[in-house]
């Protein structure tokens, strides 16, 4: 029997904790086996909401206990020490999970924070020996690096970070627009460089959902659960990998049942 893999990203967990919790998203695993959250799972690092991170994150691993379903989080630049994997290959390489947020080396570089995260991010990768700096681990280890020294950096600081944010808004939007645009070629680039047997690449960390065939590789992004407000589930089973638009009802997050687009892998 084959395993039905569900990939989300993007939860976010904690920073709207009236609006938003685990329990929402339990109808996603119905009939599967295998949940991946990939990336940005709960504000774990956020000294604002950090404490319902957590204990919403703990929840979604206790309905997952209860419902028999595997879950497996990655990391993202939002909780970088919530698991020390970063990345999974699926269908024998075939596929690459990650979070997206090592395509570029200032991590989220439509942020205020971009030149605290690229200077760190260069210094990681400046420390390795030269012939180690294309290794996909050490590209994604740089990352989970320059988004920790982010979050120590501004930990004391969330009402300047949070003020400057606004002040920076109509900036940053651009910025995000811009960057919307090149994703899909430096995602396609990304997994070239350090996955190259990947024909497939899952990522979120964007919030921009979309599916794109770059260079002869297919890009999916799943989107997220603020703005813009677009989520997606990628599913792989049978050896068939799906992408599903989610809706939400009374009961939580449920996908529709006619897939966006359908791939053989």
């Amino acid at each position: 029997m084959s395993e039905r893999f569900v990939i989300l990203s993007d939860l976010h967990l904690g920073k709207k904790p009236g609006s938003l919790h685990a329990d929402l998203f339990r109808p996603l695993w119905r009939a599967g086996d295998h949940v991946i959250i990939n990336g940005d799972c709960a504000e774990l690092h956020d000294p604002r909401y950090n404490w319902e991170a957590a204990r919403q994150t703990l929840r979604l691993q206790e309905l997952c206990d209860t419902d028999g379903v595997t879950l497996t989080l990655l990391a993202g630049n939002h909780d970088p020490g919530i698991s020390k994997l970063r990345h999974l290959f699926l269908a024998g390489g075939k596929i690459l999970v990650t979070h997206g947020d090592a395509v570029h080396p200032a991590i989220a570089p439509w942020c205020h924070t971009a030149p605290i995260m690229r200077g760190a991010y260069d210094e990681a990768i400046n420390a390795l020996p030269v012939e180690s700096r294309t290794d996909l681990e050490a590209r994604l280890r740089a990352s989970t690096h320059a988004a920790e020294v982010k979050w120590d950096t501004v930990k004391d600081k969330v009402g300047w970070i949070g003020f400057w944010g606004l002040v920076r808004q109509p900036w940053s939007f651009v910025q995000i627009m811009l960057y919307w645009n090149q994703f899909p070629r430096e995602a396609a680039k990304f997994t070239a460089d350090f996955a190259p047997s990947a024909r497939f690449v899952v990522m979120g960390h964007t919030h921009h959902q979309g599916v794109w065939t770059v260079d002869g590789r297919v890009v999916i992004n799943s989107g997220c659960y603020e703005f813009p407000g677009k989520p997606r589930a990628v599913v792989l089973e049978e050896g068939v990998l799906r992408v599903h638009r989610l809706m939400k009802n009374a009961h939580g997050f449920d996908w529709e049942n006619k897939p966006l687009a359908t791939f053989n892998v």
